[in-house]
This record gives C-alpha cells, structure tokens and sequence, in this order.
C-alpha cells in the first residue's frame, strides 16, 4: 500500500496545496489533548513533491520538556531537539515549519506567530524559505480544526482552507 495514499490534499485559495498526512495531525491532536486549556506544540517535519512545489507535512513533532506555554501562548523549546531532527534528518525528513494549539481559540495567528514565521523564513539555520505554520484551534470537547498558512519573510503568502479533525482521524499512527 503506498504510505501517502490517504493523505489530506489542503487547498490555498491561490490553487496551491499542502498533503497533511492524517497520522501527523492526530498526533498532534493527542499531545493538544494533553495540555487543555494551555497551548502546546512543536516541529512540522516534511518533504517536498519532487518539483518542490507542494510540501508534505508526514510528522508534528511535540514540544520539548523546556517549552514555555500558557492560556494565550506558546514558545518552543529546544532541549533534546537538535538530537531528534538529526536522527529524522537521516530518515529523510526536513524541517518545514511549526504547529501549534489556540485552545478554545481562532485559529489566525496572532502577531507574534506572523513575526516570528518571518523570522524564520529570513534565517539561514532553518534552511527553509517558506515555512509552514499549523494551528490547531478548539478543544478535546469541542474536536479541532487545523489551519496552515505559508510565510515568506514578509509575512504570509498562503492561507489555506481550514480542515475538521474526525474521531476516526485520531485512529491514525505515525
């Protein structure tokens, strides 16, 4: 069976598109689950199609244990981490951008979220010109939805439509 036959086709209203794979956001949704009411998140890793138009989302990473998160806030920690992506590195994977939750929120991104996705776009230690940024906005209770915008270093250059999570969804592994 090929491994990206199921995977979520997410459309930009500019045509453009990004593959979630179901098992990524389902992870992502068990670690939201496992902070309610304080956001949480971590590394989007990927790949690319082979004309590197369409990034592939296969893992959301968790946050590590020196993350900072409240009610309205979220900064990603790095302990552990350059270990983690060098080992992922090696499977193929690259780093492709940053997820995390709004609980019981919108899922736009707040100001510090757009300058600090420009911010990495500008950064040669990323190495990635147009990363990704995924939101998961509601709450075990309520279910989620996800959100994925592009950045460039300017700012957002595509927003792509809003998907629903589904109890069978969260059936998915790694």
């Amino acid at each position: 069976m090929d491994p990206d036959s199921d995977l979520i086709r997410i459309r930009s209203s500019k045509s453009r598109e990004v593959l979630l794979n179901p098992g990524a956001l389902a992870a992502a949704i068990r670690q939201a689950n496992l902070s309610p009411g304080r956001e949480t998140g971590g590394v989007l890793l990927g790949r690319f199609t082979g004309d590197k138009s369409v990034p592939i989302i296969y893992k959301c990473l968790p946050s590590t244990s020196d993350c900072q998160h409240s009610r309205a806030s979220f900064s990603r920690g790095t302990r552990g981490l350059a270990t983690l992506l060098r080992r992922e590195f090696v499977r193929g994977y690259q780093y492709i951008g940053e997820w995390h939750t709004h609980p019981d929120g919108p899922s736009q991104p707040s100001c510090r979220d757009h300058l600090t996705m420009a911010r990495i776009a500008r950064s040669a230690c990323y190495q990635i010109a147009d990363p990704l940024l995924m939101i998961l906005s509601g709450s075990e209770a309520r279910g989620w939805k996800a959100a994925v915008r592009r950045y460039n270093k300017m700012g957002v250059t595509d927003r792509f439509a809003e998907i629903e999570a589904s109890a069978a969804l969260l059936e998915h592994e790694l």
